[in-house]
């Protein structure tokens, strides 16, 4: 059986594309820069030219996922055709941002509905009538949303939603719950507030909207408890909060995300490229106790400009030991027993061990390793008493260096590893895999119908079976050569 090889386009941009399509809003969010800059005339109808080159260019670099915002990008003349032009260009997921103003109008969704199936994340600034209305500045707001909601449900499309929680809606979060279950939400995204995207503020208006993380520790807890309870599977997490102010809920707290790229408005038609959360941590500071805490390595610390405002007293280090201390199971504290016992077959400094949400992590020859409960890291690539392992390449690899890592773990004895591919697999990252992926789809595509292809035990791979029965596999080769190479 032959198999031709495949040469893939070397990928510039992230798996995940954001387009901002500029800042006009009809809310007023208070702590936002868009509502600010369509009250001062600033933001403006935006071209559908450079929208269509972003999504074209994102298109040639194999993003997968798509997300339209603003302000408010439903309010724009270009929406509905760059919409339409992201449908058919097929992303995997096009996702609508949106304070849901316009989609309160049934015909508005049944146009957009008629397009294609979308994904839409409400902008819910609070858990309740009262706060989302005080907190984006516009009486009758929540129940505007609501009826966006209604609507999309309608037609069966996926709904999940985001808030950055102020002064005027922390006390809320516990209603989140209710809010979450009533309107089928399928993921809640809880923020703090970023004073670089709050617009032209002083430090005494910030001071006003920004509640001390403190403050907000005792209605953070009530709302996840509150979830754990109703469903503990259900996708909740709080972004950018302390590790250390709610050590017990680390597992629901993130610093970052899957690499995005977005393509922000600077309140005209053109789009300036960043990485999204290198550029939203590029403001942040760590206080002066951090560095002995469990959490530093996993943990950006605090803006900048809270701690101006708020100072950092409250940030007290987490010791891996009274982390561990917390689960009353004992499984925590068994998981760092194991860790320990890990770090040091491979001769690493115990105290280099971090918590990692809710697992463990330590450096070892250039490569992050994260061990965690069994089913709890996704791909593992070994077990070690009982536990999953994961690895994260901290710098781009060379095949030599890859090859010396794997072999330095999988010939201790005590890990149970997949097989090599698996190990390969997690040093390419995950974006190389997913392109070489649908790459492998789109070559099977064009091959006779007597042919089929099934998962490959020796995972990322995929096994080709002809017609006759024979079998060839097909593997992602690494990445200083992308190709799709035959392996009979």
């Amino acid at each position: 059986m032959h198999l031709p090889v495949l040469n893939a386009e070397p990928a510039a941009a992230a798996e995940l594309v954001e387009i901002q399509l500029g800042h006009m809003c009809n809310n007023r969010c208070v702590f936002c820069s868009s509502g600010q800059a369509t009250q001062m005339g600033q933001a403006l109808p935006m071209e559908l030219a450079p929208i269509l080159a972003a999504l074209e260019r994102a298109k040639r670099q194999r993003a997968r996922k798509v997300t339209f915002l603003g302000g408010e990008p439903t309010l724009q003349r270009a929406f509905i055709p760059a919409l339409r032009r992201a449908a058919d260009l097929g992303f995997e997921e096009i996702e609508i941002f949106t304070n849901g103003v316009k989609a309160a109008r049934a015909s508005f969704v049944d146009e957009v509905a008629a397009i294609g199936r979308f994904s839409w994340r409400f902008s819910i600034q609070g858990g309740n009538e009262r706060a989302h209305d005080e907190a984006v500045v516009k009486p009758g707001a929540f129940q505007r949303i609501c009826k966006a909601m209604e609507n999309v449900r309608r037609h069966r499309h996926r709904i999940t939603a985001n808030a950055c929680i102020n002064e005027r809606s922390y006390r809320s979060l516990p209603d989140y719950v209710d809010l979450v279950r009533r309107h089928g939400i399928e993921q809640l995204h809880i923020d703090v507030v970023r004073p670089s995207s709050a617009g032209q503020r002083t430090d005494a208006y910030l001071g006003e909207i920004m509640p001390r993380h403190v403050d907000m520790a005792p209605y953070i807890e009530q709302m996840l408890a509150a979830f754990e309870a109703w469903d503990p599977t259900f996708d909740v997490n709080v972004g950018n909060y302390p590790y250390c102010l709610l050590p017990q809920w680390a597992h629901r707290i993130h610093h970052g995300g899957l690499e995005t790229l977005t393509l922000a408005s600077d309140l005209d038609n053109d789009l300036s490229e960043k990485n999204k959360y290198a550029a939203q941590h590029s403001d942040k500071l760590h206080g002066p106790r951090c560095r002995a805490c469990a959490f530093e390595s996993a943990c950006s610390g605090v803006f900048d400009a809270y701690a101006r405002i708020h100072g950092t007293d409250e940030l007290r280090p987490v010791t891996a030991a009274a982390w561990a201390a917390l689960d009353e199971s004992g499984r925590r504290s068994a998981l760092l027993e194991r860790a320990r016992a890990v770090t040091k077959r491979l001769e690493v400094a115990s105290e280099a061990l971090r918590v990692i949400e809710d697992g463990v992590g330590f450096e070892y020859r250039g490569v992050r390793v994260r061990m965690g409960s069994r089913g709890s890291l996704g791909i593992a690539v070994a077990r070690v008493d009982g536990f999953d392992v994961s690895i994260h390449p901290m710098r781009p690899m060379q095949r030599d260096d890859a090859t010396m890592w794997v072999d330095a773990v999988r010939n201790d004895d005590s890990w149970t590893a997949a097989p090599r591919s698996v190990w390969v697999a997690a040093m390419m990252g995950e974006g190389h895999v997913a392109r070489g992926r649908r790459a492998i789809a789109a070559l099977l595509k064009a091959r006779s119908k007597g042919e089929r292809h099934e998962p490959d035990a020796q995972w990322p791979g995929v096994r080709l079976v002809d017609a006759a029965g024979r079998v060839a596999r097909v593997s992602i080769a690494w990445p200083d050569a992308p190709t799709l190479l035959e392996h009979s």
